[in-house]
């Protein structure tokens, strides 16, 4: 049975870790606070779902949470009104939740959000940064950092001549992660990045040492499609329509009788990346106001 890579537990931790930084840089704000505005639209189940956590998460660590919720919403006007907080100087980052309604132009939303308030690194401004490898730029997408500091908390931290299979290339899970992991001179590994309409896909995922799904389809990775001992990172997240649960894109029995790790959906990537989003944002803010984490 393999090892559960428990997100829920560290990214516990891990904020409360960064409680001493919040702490600090609230000081340096006050009167104001810390504060984190997102901007969704529609009623998407999965989303609702992590906006919430993002609310309560805020919450609960000192940093001021306000959602901008509208049931529909058109380019210019939600593009006018994101780039509005960019400009105002007691906001301190933005999150657009993703997806957007079909008739919302994605990309120049994630654009209107400026690189110093970009939680998540999907403005073109920041993932040039993120590409480039800017050293002025001290973050990574909070998906895929939230899989990082999980992989190494359980000591998984080579990949240099693994095979890794990244299933899906969504802006939040496989585009980065493919970036990330085929870079030569950080973990070097032999990336391939598959859909479910890739041909032999089977074959494909029967290769992978390390296989991180972000595809949005439930249970579609069965454990016989899987190399015994694979490392398996889920990080599909999506609403099944019969149950209304969190479910992932494996098929969470099967596939945790062949794997040697396994996140679990829900309490595995997903509070990860909450957790990850406001250790961004301090270090954005902390960036800002050249604030030193050694003086803590």
């Amino acid at each position: 049975m393999a090892t559960i890579l428990d997100g829920k537990k560290l990214s516990k931790k891990m904020l409360e870790d960064l409680l001493p930084r919040i702490e600090r840089v609230n000081r340096r704000l006050y009167p104001g606070r810390l504060r984190l505005d997102i901007f969704m639209v529609g009623d998407n189940p999965a989303s609702q779902t992590f906006v919430q956590r993002k609310k309560e998460t805020g919450s609960n660590i000192g940093v001021e949470v306000n959602v901008h919720h509208s049931r529909s919403a058109s380019t210019n006007a939600l593009r006018s009104e994101v780039a509005e907080l960019g400009r105002n100087k007691n906001v301190h980052g933005i999150v657009v939740q993703l997806p957007l309604p079909p008739n919302i132009n994605e990309q120049k939303i994630l654009d209107a959000v400026p690189p110093h308030k970009d939680v998540d690194v999907l403005g073109y401004k920041a993932v040039g940064k993120f590409i480039t490898r800017n050293k002025q730029f001290p973050i990574l997408p909070s998906t895929l950092s939230g899989i990082l500091k999980l992989l190494e908390a359980y000591g998984i931290k080579e990949f240099r001549g693994q095979n890794m299979v990244v299933v899906g290339a969504g802006k939040l899970v496989g585009l980065p992660a493919v970036n990330y992991f085929m870079r030569k001179d950080e973990k070097d590994a032999t990336v391939t990045n598959v859909c479910r309409h890739t041909r032999d896909l089977s074959q494909i995922l029967q290769m992978a040492d390390v296989l991180i799904s972000g595809a949005g389809n439930p249970g579609f990775i069965k454990g016989d499609m899987l190399k015994p001992g694979a490392i398996i990172v889920d990080a599909g997240t999506s609403k099944d329509p019969a149950t209304g649960k969190l479910v992932g894109d494996i098929d969470f029995e099967t596939v945790e009788k062949v794997a040697s790790f396994i996140t679990p959906v829900p309490g595995g990537v997903g509070p990860m990346t909450v957790a990850m989003i406001f250790y961004n944002l301090v270090e954005l803010v902390e960036m800002k106001y050249k604030i030193q984490k050694a003086a803590l």
